[in-house]
């Protein structure tokens, strides 16, 4: 087994009293898609952005290639991973073209065709002369997605890339995290649509109240019992009467949950 591409130890992330995250030991490698799932404020974006090196934990720490993360300069850093965040929002009237061209800032000189394929990839090439604050929040995730796949970095770590999405676009954009894992870049990303993780991730982390509950491959991950308990909703959890493939939604046959 290859050597982990990224590595976690004991990743904890406090705020005053309050713990965001705990005790998080994580491995990913080239070639996985891992998928980070849970409830609201369960801790998903600060693992993130701890992984990303945004957020510094109180204690444990993140290897990226076999060296901490702190060890890394800013450059080097940015030549390893890419990190798409849920606020994708930017002011300033750029073009589209030039928002992607950013994310080649990293690297030596820039790249048009690079720039066009990372909008085609994410169905946004017809986007490129638009003003980046006149999308939708739908362009501008596939955009912001896009300036991340410019800068061809091994690992990329992605916080809900897909929430704004429609269904078409939804699926057409785990497809390409898939092709690219394939071609060997590790993928982290947070996903709230449990059947999209059991359809594409290679690993499943389940995280609740800052903590690692399972990590594993979705078919071990995800039972009806474990969701329903970690959700605080029934959860089902069945076979795809085509496919075949795990389905997994929400148990609307059980009462519903209050929103506290």
């Amino acid at each position: 087994m290859t050597a982990p591409l990224l590595r976690a130890r004991d990743l904890t992330v406090e705020v005053g009293a309050t713990r965001l995250l705990g005790d998080v030991d994580l491995d990913v490698r080239a070639g996985e898609l891992v998928a980070v799932v849970g409830p609201n404020g369960a801790g998903k974006s600060t693992l993130i952005h701890a992984l990303a090196g945004d957020v510094v934990p109180t204690r444990g720490h993140v290897e990226v290639a076999g060296r901490e993360l702190r060890s890394w300069s800013q450059a080097d850093l940015a030549r390893l991973r890419a990190v798409v965040g849920q606020d994708t929002a930017i002011a300033a009237p750029f073009r589209v073209a030039d928002v992607v061209r950013m994310g080649q800032a990293p690297l030596a000189g820039g790249d048009d065709e690079a720039v066009a394929q990372a909008l085609a990839d994410t169905q946004a090439l017809h986007l490129a002369g638009r003003t980046y604050p006149s999308l939708s929040g739908g362009e501008r995730a596939r955009v912001a997605l896009a300036r991340a796949l410019v800068q061809r970095t091994p690992l990329l770590l992605l916080d809900e890339p897909t929430a704004a999405l429609d269904l078409r676009h939804d699926e057409a954009v785990l497809g390409l995290l898939k092709r690219r894992t394939r071609d060997g870049q590790a993928v982290v990303v947070v996903l709230h649509d449990l059947d999209a993780a059991a359809s594409w991730a290679d690993r499943v982390v389940v995280v609740t109240d800052g903590s690692v509950a399972f990590d594993g491959a979705p078919a071990e991950a995800f039972t009806e019992e474990r969701l329903s308990a970690v959700y605080g909703h029934g959860v089902a959890v069945l076979e795809h009467p085509r496919s075949g493939r795990l389905l997994v939604v929400p148990d609307r046959g059980t009462p519903l949950g209050c929103i506290e």
